[in-house]
């Protein structure tokens, strides 16, 4: 079942705002935000280039997302692998990273793997070389680029299936030992409003997302259901509000879909790293 639970009135109020203006964002944000799309590689998993418009707005938690430096993210939560199939929970999911360039592309759905925060936070220090996003970032990277996993899920006896934003761990605090958090470093999911958690009897579905007018009237966001399995899902708040149109169909993706015992305190993740530790900077994103 989704947790039905209401943003509050300053991120709603937020998000309206930024549907009304639309493209009249200031030309300096436009700017920075165009930073965002260059792309690097780092042991097969691609990365982007999040940047900080001027106009950020302040996250739930009192931080300030303006004051968020540039950084390198991967792409897409990390996927499972061939060796953890059947062994760690690995729905299926679709990646969502706004690229104007690229407004033709079309979005596949792949697995992710689900692991809890220990052991999300080990391996983007000891793999990877670098650590999971900060909350401020992460909430950054969904309002500057529209980044979020979305997923679909039909529960027994609901009509239609729902459209869920699949969490993921980030960090707050003094997070400097590489191999695992210590005292001074909290691990927490994002986003703070869950719209997705599946029982044993949930039915994954597989969508494809390709870009969409984010002025459709009949755009919904995650949480609500995908009516016949295609919908159009708009990701606010956002820089510049992005729709994403979804085909839905139940499929297996290579990996094991159904969770041993659903547990809260699973999530995807993704990993910051330095550019310095990246390959060749430019090519094209994996997702």
């Amino acid at each position: 079942m989704f947790a039905r639970v209401t943003l509050s009135a300053r991120w709603i109020l937020g998000g309206l705002l930024l549907m009304v203006v639309g493209s009249g964002t200031a030309s300096g944000d436009e700017a920075q935000a165009r930073c965002g799309w260059r792309t690097g590689e780092k042991l097969g998993v691609g990365f982007a280039e999040i940047c900080t418009p001027p106009s950020a707005p302040e996250g739930p938690l009192g931080e300030s997302a303006a004051e968020v430096a540039s950084f390198w993210m991967s792409a897409a939560p990390l996927p499972c692998s061939r060796g953890s199939r059947g062994t760690i929970d690995c729905p299926v999911a679709t990646s969502i990273l706004t690229a104007r360039s690229r407004a033709k592309d079309v979005l596949e759905p792949r697995s992710v793997t689900l692991v809890d925060g220990k052991t999300a936070y080990g391996v983007c220090g000891m793999r990877f070389g670098g650590r999971l996003p900060t909350r401020a970032e992460r909430e950054l990277a969904r309002y500057a680029a529209s980044v979020t996993t979305l997923v679909s899920i039909k529960e027994p006896g609901e009509p239609e299936p729902r459209i869920g934003e699949l969490p993921e761990w980030t960090q707050v605090g003094d997070c400097t030992n590489p191999s695992q958090p210590d005292e001074g470093c909290r691990l927490v999911i994002f986003p703070p409003v869950l719209t997705w958690e599946r029982s044993k009897q949930s039915v994954l579905q597989a969508c494809r997302a390709s870009f969409a007018p984010a002025w459709l009237e009949t755009a919904i966001q995650p949480g609500a259901p995908c009516v016949g399995g295609t919908c159009t899902v708009r990701i606010l708040p956002a820089l510049q509000p992005e729709a994403f149109e979804l085909t839905c169909r139940t499929r297996r993706i290579g990996a094991k879909q159904d969770p041993v015992e659903p547990m809260a305190e699973r999530a995807a993740f993704r990993c910051v790293v330095p550019e310095s530790a990246l390959g060749v900077v430019g090519g094209k994103t994996s997702r």
